[in-house]
C-alpha cells in the first residue's frame, strides 16, 4: 500500500531530474556537425583528416565551399585567423584538386572574369594545371593576369602559365588540338609558352605551320621552333606549308625572319626552296646570305660555297636532267640488262635534286633478284640520305641474302639514327609505328 503511494511522488522526482540534467548532457550528433568551412578546417586541425575525409566533412555542408577552401588556401589561415600549417594547406589544396571538374570550372571561371587579385589568379592557374583536361587551357589564358595597363602578363605569371600548361599537357593529349584557336585569342604575352607548347607535341610540326601568317607577329616564334625541331629531324610538311614558309624567304621580310625560314626550309628539305635560297646569295645582309649558303648545302649535300652563278649552273643542269632523262634512267632500273641497271643506279645516287623522287625510282631494284643491284641500290639510297626509303629497308631485314639484310641494317641505322637491332618487328613497331619521328 505505502509503496503505491510513494510511486507517483518517485516518478515525479526522476522526470524532474531529467529536466534539470538536459543542460549538462553531451550534444547530440547534429550539435557537434561543423556547419562552415571554417568550422571544418579547424576540426581537421584537431583530427587526423586526410583529403576524403576533408571532402566528406566539406560535402556536408550548407551552401558553396569551394570560394572559403580557396581563400584559406591562398591566405594560409582561416577566417578566424588560424593558421594552416603546411600538411593542411596542401590538404587542402589537393581537396581543391580533386573536385569534381563539374564543380571546380564555373568557380575557376568566375575568378577568371572578375577583378581578381594576382596572387590569387596564380594559385588558381596551379590549382588548374594539377587538376584540368585539354578543353581547359583557354581557360588558364584567360586567367592569367595583365598588368593595369593591358600591356604584358608579368614574368612571374608567364612561368606560372608555362608550368600549368605543360602539366596538364603531360597528363592529357588532347591539349594540342587546342593549342591553335587558344593562341589567337590569348594575350600576345602568352604566345611563347603556347608556340613552345605545340613544339612539344606529337604533331609539332603541323601544329606550328598552320600558324605561320595568322598572326605575322608570332612568325619567328613559330619559325624558330620549326627550325629547332628540323635540325633534329626531318620536317613533316605537306606543300602548303612549305609554300607558305618559302614566301618568308622574301628579301623584305626581317633579317631574323628570313634567316629562321632558311633554316626551316632545309628542315623540310625542300628542293623547290632552292632557287629562292640562291638569290638570298646575293643578299647585300651577309648574315642572310651566309643562313641561304647552309641551307642550300644541308638541302643539297652541294659545297659550291658562295658562288651564286655556280649555284645557279648547277640547278639549271639538274633541272634539264630531271627534264630530258630522268624517266629512261628510270625505266632502266628495272630493266633486264643487270649491267646497265647498275649503271642507271649508279647514275641516280649522283642526283642531289628533289632525292625523295630519285628514292622513289630506286626503290624498286630492291626488289629484283640479283643480290649485287639490290646491294648496289642500299649503298645509293644511302648516299641520297633518302629517308623516305626507311619502310622499304626493313623489309630488306627479311632479305635471304646476309649482305643485303646487314647493309640495309647499317643504312637505316645511319638514315633514322635509331640503333636497334636488326629484327625488322622492332623497326616496325617503333620506327615505321612513329613516322613523323624518322630523322
Amino acid at each position: 500500500m505505502e509503496l503505491r503511494l510513494l510511486l507517483p511522488t518517485a516518478l515525479a522526482l526522476l522526470a524532474t531530474a531529467g529536466v534539470g540534467n538536459r543542460g549538462n548532457a553531451a550534444p547530440s550528433a547534429d550539435e557537434q556537425q561543423p556547419r562552415t568551412v571554417d568550422e571544418v578546417l579547424e576540426q581537421s586541425l584537431e583530427s587526423d583528416f586526410d583529403a576524403g575525409k576533408l571532402r566528406g566533412a566539406l560535402h556536408a555542408l550548407a551552401g558553396p565551399i569551394l570560394p572559403d577552401l580557396f581563400e584559406a588556401l591562398c591566405e594560409g589561415t582561416t577566417r578566424a585567423g588560424e593558421p594552416l600549417d603546411e600538411p593542411r594547406r596542401i590538404l587542402v589544396r589537393t581537396t581543391l584538386v580533386r573536385t569534381p571538374l563539374g564543380e571546380l570550372r564555373p568557380f575557376l571561371e568566375s575568378l577568371a572574369t572578375g577583378p581578381t587579385p594576382v596572387d590569387r589568379r596564380m594559385a588558381a592557374m596551379g590549382i588548374l594545371g594539377a587538376a584540368g583536361e585539354g578543353r581547359d587551357v583557354a581557360l588558364l589564358a584567360r586567367m592569367a593576369p595583365v598588368d593595369s595597363q593591358q600591356v604584358t602578363v608579368g614574368i612571374d605569371q608567364r612561368q606560372v602559365f608555362s608550368a600549368a600548361l605543360a602539366e596538364i599537357a603531360a597528363r592529357d593529349p588532347e591539349v594540342s588540338p587546342q593549342l591553335g584557336s587558344v593562341l589567337r585569342q590569348a594575350h600576345p604575352s602568352l604566345a611563347a609558352p603556347l608556340v613552345r607548347a605545340m613544339a612539344s607535341a606529337d604533331d609539332a610540326e603541323r601544329l606550328l605551320a598552320a600558324e605561320l601568317h595568322v598572326n605575322a607577329s608570332y612568325d619567328e616564334l613559330i619559325l624558330l621552333e620549326l627550325a629547332r625541331l628540323g635540325e633534329s629531324r626531318r620536317l613533316q610538311l605537306d606543300e602548303l606549308q612549305r609554300r607558305t614558309i618559302r614566301a618568308l624567304l622574301d628579301g623584305h621580310n626581317s633579317v631574323a625572319t628570313v634567316t629562321l625560314a632558311t633554316r626551316a626550309a632545309a628542315g623540310a628539305r625542300d628542293d623547290d626552296a632552292v632557287p629562292a635560297l640562291i638569290d638570298l646569295l646575293e643578299s647585300p645582309d651577309r648574315v642572310i646570305a651566309k643562313a641561304a649558303r647552309v641551307a642550300l648545302e644541308s638541302i643539297t649535300r652541294q659545297r659550291l660555297r658562295d658562288d651564286v652563278e655556280a649555284w645557279r649552273a648547277w640547278h639549271s643542269r639538274e633541272l634539264k636532267w630531271w627534264r630530258d632523262e630522268s624517266q629512261d634512267t628510270f625505266r632502266r632500273v628495272t630493266g633486264r640488262d643487270a649491267a646497265d641497271a647498275g649503271n642507271a643506279i649508279r647514275e641516280l645516287s649522283a642526283r642531289r635534286l628533289f632525292v625523295d623522287r630519285v628514292a622513289q625510282g630506286l626503290i624498286p631494284a630492291l626488289d629484283r633478284d640479283d643480290p649485287e643491284l639490290v646491294l648496289l641500290a642500299c649503298s645509293a639510297l644511302a648516299q641520297l640520305e633518302a629517308t623516305s626509303a626507311v619502310p622499304r629497308l626493313v623489309d630488306c631485314l627479311d632479305h635471304e641474302h646476309a649482305g643485303v639484310r646487314d647493309l640495309a641494317w647499317k643504312t637505316l641505322r645511319d638514315l633514322t639514327g635509331r640503333q636497334l637491332g636488326p629484327d625488322p618487328r622492332l623497326w616496325r613497331e617503333r620506327v615505321l609505328a612513329q613516322p613523323d619521328k624518322t630523322p
